[in-house]
Order: structure tokens, then sequence, then C-alpha cells
């Protein structure tokens, strides 16, 4: 079960606002088509064309000037207005579905690069969470603070609730692995099952061997978002070793297999490395040479050379990429 209290997430709110949009639109399009419909039509023009004063003898050779004496129609005007609205309410109408096509690609590429986000904009969270710690991976830009106008007005805070605390402590393990609260309920259920002697310690370890963690410690990403991209866009590849340490290099590349899910937990003695194909080691190169200084902890290798590494072993706990508080996490 979700320890976190349910809330409404972008996408959810984003349907909400078109739904009650096109609601509107089609109810003042259906209003103002049924007035241009139901007004009575006018009655056409009247319009007298003289020419008397010329003679009947000289009508080839002199032109004919008309006088047009019409009367005017104010409704005319009026329908042709709300005729005019109407088009453009059906046309507005219409020219939703590409519109809702482009929000929900956008929305669904968000989720993919911050499954932990929801929609929420990511200096906010750090905003809201750095008196609590920092959070190493979620963000390589520094934090903005807004400048107050009249200082004066700022509201005291309240006092946070042992529920908020181990809130805010979970939020913070959640924005730096980048994962959402079903994976951390489901990894801390995993590390309490039964002959684990330190659970949480099993717990860290765990989110310590996946993926995309690998990758930002290895200075492959500036932030753990950017590595979930990295592996998503097919530039990792790992080999995973046999039961008895060994490799199988027969295989197709000579063993070497592309990785697309950020979430695998890697065994000890996986090999990862990058793709050998020019983009991947470019975007590699790239990353690296972004982030020369990068302290690798004991538990992972990596050449910077070849672009190639080996979870060679479980976390040590004083090497987390995050201190956390263990007391208020799943208390």
């Amino acid at each position: 079960p979700s320890l976190e209290r349910p809330s409404p997430g972008f996408p959810f709110r984003a349907a909400m606002v078109r739904q009650r949009g096109l609601l509107l639109i089609s109810v003042w399009s259906g209003f103002a088509s049924s007035f241009v419909f139901l007004t009575p039509a006018p009655a056409p023009k009247s319009c007298l064309r003289t020419a008397s004063s010329i003679p009947a003898s000289t009508w080839p050779s002199t032109p004919v000037t008309a006088k047009a004496e019409c009367t005017s129609h104010p409704n005319r005007t009026v329908s042709s207005g709300l005729f005019w609205a109407a088009a453009a309410a059906s046309l507005f109408v219409t020219s939703a579905g590409p519109r809702r096509k482009e929000q929900k690609r956008r929305s669904s590429v968000f989720m993919q690069w911050f499954p932990s986000a929801r929609g929420e904009p990511r200096q906010k969270k750090l905003r809201h969470l750095e008196p609590f710690g920092s959070i190493p991976a979620w963000s390589a830009k520094p934090l903005l603070k807004p400048k107050l106008i009249q200082p004066w007005r700022k509201r005291p805070k309240k006092r946070l609730s042992d529920f908020g605390r181990r809130l805010m402590e979970r939020q913070r393990l959640r924005f730096h692995y980048n994962v959402r609260n079903d994976e951390l309920v489901r990894y801390f259920s995993k590390s309490w099952k039964k002959g684990i002697e330190r659970p949480m310690e099993q717990f860290f370890q765990t989110l310590e061997s996946r993926l995309d963690n690998f990758v930002w410690r290895s200075g492959l990403a500036p932030t753990m978002p950017a590595a979930r991209n990295f592996i998503l866009n097919g530039h990792i590849q790992y080999m995973p070793p046999n039961k008895d340490g060994s490799y199988n290099t027969e295989r197709y590349h000579e063993g070497w297999i592309t990785n697309i899910t950020p979430g695998c937990l890697l065994k000890v003695g996986t090999k990862i490395r990058v793709k050998h194909r020019p983009t991947s080691q470019g975007v590699g190169r790239k990353a690296l040479d972004a982030e020369p200084d990068v302290t690798l902890p004991d538990h992972i290798t990596f050449d910077r050379e070849s672009m190639e590494g080996m979870y060679k072993d479980v976390c040590d706990p004083e090497q987390l990429g995050i201190i956390a508080d263990e007391d208020l996490i799943f208390s």
C-alpha cells in the first residue's frame, strides 16, 4: 500500500482542464448556432433601379446609370456575427484533437524522464526539501531562491508533524533515485523478508544496484533523470555473469546485451559499457568531459578511456549516494 497521501498528478489535472474547456466551447457553439438558425430570415432588399430620364433613342450610345434605393436590415449584421462566432468555435473544437495529442506527448515525455516528479517543478521540490537535506542526483542546477519584494509579508512556517517529517525523508529518497513511491515500497518489502539480518542496509543496497544509479555514479550523466534518458536511448550495454561467475561470450555482440531498463538490478560481477557506436561514444565522452572529477565508490569500477566498468560488490552503507535517516523512512 502507498504511504503517501493521494493527489492528482499532472496528466490527470490537464485532462480535467481540457474536458471543462471543451464542454464550455461546445455549449457556446451550440447556443450560437441555434441562435443563428432560429433567427427569422430578413426580407430581401427592395432595390429600385430607374433610368427613365434617358431617352429610349440614346440607350445604346449612352451608359445607363442605376440608382439603388435599398432598405437596411440590422438583423443581417447580428446574424452574420453570430455565424462567424459559431464557425470559429467549431474550428476550435475540431482542432482540439491535435492539441490534445501534443499535450499527451509532452506529458508522456516528462513522465518518462521524471517518474518521481508527477508534474511538479524540480526547483520547487528542491526549495521545499532543502531544510531536510540535499538531493545530489535530482538536478545539476543550483537552487534558485525567489527574491522577496516585501519580506515583512513572509508567513511563518507551520510546525511539521511526525508524519510530514517521515514523508519528507521518503520524498528525498524518491527524488534522488528517481523512482515512484510504489517502487520504494516494493524494494522495502523485499528487504524485510525472513532471513535478512539488516533490512535497511539491504534496502539501500537494492537502490544502489540499479542501472541508472551506476550510470550516474560513474559520471556518464550529471543527474539521475539524465542517466535514465541515457539508458532509454540505448547507449548502455551490459554482460551479466553466470552462476559460476563466467561470462557467455558466444552470444550476439560477444555477450554484450543492450539494456534499456533503467530500473534493472545488477548482479555482483556484471560488466557495463557504453555501446561501441559513434553516437553513444560521443554522448558518453561529452558527459565525462563535463565532469572530470567524479569520486567512484568502492563497489564499482569504471575506466574513463574505454568507458567500461563493473559492478563488483554491493554498496557499503558508508558510501551511499545520499545521506538519509533510516529511522524516518518507513517507521
